[in-house]
């Protein structure tokens, strides 16, 4: 009876045991599922790698457009220029539009924004025919 007994111990120590290991190994895949989900989902696929020239390029190809709709309204163009990405090389040409901008929004200096936005023309031949726009609105 005695071996009975011990067998009968031996095989529930087995079974909890076994039991026991099944049910780590389950919360373990389950912990392990969860993990890489959440990286998955903090992780998403990187965006498209620009080179230097193809940020200029679309800036520039931006900044044109932006211009050529521009519609008499100050506010949503000033607006549609803080919304840009702004490569190196261009904050500064960035920054006096926008500062141009401000003070006709906030200002309403239209003289001192059309001072700066001639300058700002000036140095960046690319834009200086399409920013005529702009400021010949001002006058």
């Amino acid at each position: 009876m005695g071996k009975k007994k011990s067998f009968s111990l031996v095989l529930k120590i087995l079974i909890v045991g076994l039991s026991a290991s099944i049910i780590l190994v389950a919360v373990l895949y389950y912990v392990n599922k969860t993990e890489e989900n959440i990286v998955q989902k903090d992780d998403p696929q990187p965006e498209k790698q620009y080179n230097y020239e193809e940020l200029v390029g679309d800036y520039k190809e931006d900044v044109i457009s932006i211009l050529d709709n521009f519609d008499g309204n100050y506010t949503v163009l000033q607006q549609k220029f803080i919304n840009l990405v702004v490569p190196s090389g261009f904050q500064n040409f960035h920054l006096n539009i926008v500062v141009s901008l401000d003070s006709i929004v906030y200002n309403n200096n239209q003289a001192l924004a059309k001072i700066r936005l001639e300058e700002v023309a000036k140095n960046n031949p690319w834009a200086k025919e399409i920013l005529q726009k702009v400021i010949l609105g001002l006058e």
